[in-house]
Order: C-alpha cells, then sequence, then structure tokens
C-alpha cells in the first residue's frame, strides 16, 4: 500500500457553522483506512462502531489493509475522555497509515502544555512519519493545544463567537479580526499554510449534501 501525504487541517468554528459537514465532504475521499473520534455521535454510518479493545484488536487484524472505524465515548466525565483519547490517538500512531478524525478537539486537548494527553502530542509532532493525516475540529480555538497552528497545513474557520477566538485565528490566518467577526451563517475563511493561498467561501447544500461555493 502506497502511503498518502500527510497532514493537519483544522477546522473551527461556533455550532451551527458547518464543521461536521465540512468533515462529511473530507472524508468522502473514501479514505481506505479511517479512525474517528465521534464523542458526538456526528459520524454514525461512516465506519464500524467499536469500544478501545476491539478498535486496537481490528487494527492488529488489519494490519496495512482497509478499515474505517468509529470510537464514540461517554463525554460526560472529562478526565476520563481525556485518558480514553489519549489511547486513541496512541493506537492510530501505532497503526500508521491512516485518517485521523477528532472532533471536540478542546474537550480532550489543553491549552496547558501538561494537561495534553501523551498520545495527542506524539500524534502531531511525530505522526507525518507514520503517514498520519488529521482532520481536527473545535468549537472554542483558545481552548485547545497551541501546537495545532504549529502543526497545521490547512485552516478553516467559520463563525466564532468570543472574541479571543477571533483574534487568536485571525493572528493565525493572518486577517483582520474585523474579517472574522463579519462572518455569518456557514461563510468560512480557508488558508493553506503551506501556500500561504487564502480562499473564502459558503458551505451550501445541493441535493441534499453539503458543497464549498467560492465567493
Amino acid at each position: 500500500m502506497t502511503r498518502a501525504a500527510s497532514y493537519v487541517y483544522v477546522i473551527v468554528g461556533a455550532p451551527g457553522t458547518g464543521k461536521s459537514s465540512q468533515i462529511r465532504i473530507l472524508l468522502e475521499d473514501r479514505s481506505a483506512r479511517r479512525l474517528i473520534f465521534d464523542p458526538l455521535h456526528e459520524y454514525d454510518g461512516l465506519g464500524d462502531r467499536l469500544d478501545l479493545e476491539a478498535i486496537r484488536r481490528r487494527l492488529v487484524e488489519a494490519g496495512r489493509g482497509p478499515f474505517s472505524l468509529l470510537y464514540q465515548p461517554d463525554g460526560s466525565d472529562l478526565v476520563r475522555l481525556k485518558r480514553q483519547f489519549d489511547v486513541f490517538c496512541k493506537l492510530a500512531f501505532a497503526a500508521g497509515d491512516l485518517l485521523c478524525v477528532v472532533d471536540e478537539a478542546a474537550d480532550v486537548t489543553s491549552p496547558v502544555r501538561s494537561q495534553v494527553p501523551e498520545g495527542w502530542s506524539t500524534l502531531l509532532r511525530q505522526g507525518r512519519h507514520r503517514a498520519v493525516r488529521i482532520i481536527a475540529a473545535t468549537q472554542r480555538p483558545a481552548d485547545v493545544d497551541k501546537r495545532l497552528w504549529t502543526f497545521a497545513t490547512r485552516l478553516r474557520t467559520g463563525r466564532l463567537n468570543y472574541s479571543s477566538d477571533r483574534k487568536e485565528i485571525a493572528n493565525v490566518l493572518s486577517v483582520e479580526v474585523a474579517e472574522l467577526a463579519g462572518l455569518t451563517g456557514q461563510q468560512w475563511i480557508e488558508r493553506d499554510m503551506l501556500t500561504g493561498a487564502l480562499a473564502r467561501g459558503v458551505l451550501d447544500w445541493k441535493r441534499g449534501r453539503p458543497v464549498n461555493v467560492a465567493r
């Protein structure tokens, strides 16, 4: 199996800005190997729902073969959730050559370095050497591990309700805070961090499916 190029695609925005819909668009590439951390059960039908031990067994059985697996933890206990996320990330790193989707990243990472799960830190810092592709989404950019901006190869934002979030993302995207404050509905701004190219658009729906329309 030929390894795909690694990337870290980060999607931020308040509820209702289309983060999950954009992730579904990205998943349409039918990546043969994908592991999805889905605490809000947004991606039912996109893989087999398994607990961590069952995921570990499936990854061992799959070897370098295909799989699409969902981990949908109970997010009521955030301390326990972070421990589960740590194991999830370590499994993804060990398997390698896969697409790893992490939704609600602010619930399982932290701007405080000592509180960042070891598995996530390893996945961000060394994942590219294991051909890991990462899609990470969050409602609150100010609450995530700041290294996410360092390792991001592409960053998309929708409307952000908090001024602290708007200031942080405007700085990373190199755009004016006022432009982010002006986003409405499912409008978005996205920068390719490798080329510097900046794009603007809106998430629309055609025939029941989300599509991106440039503006």
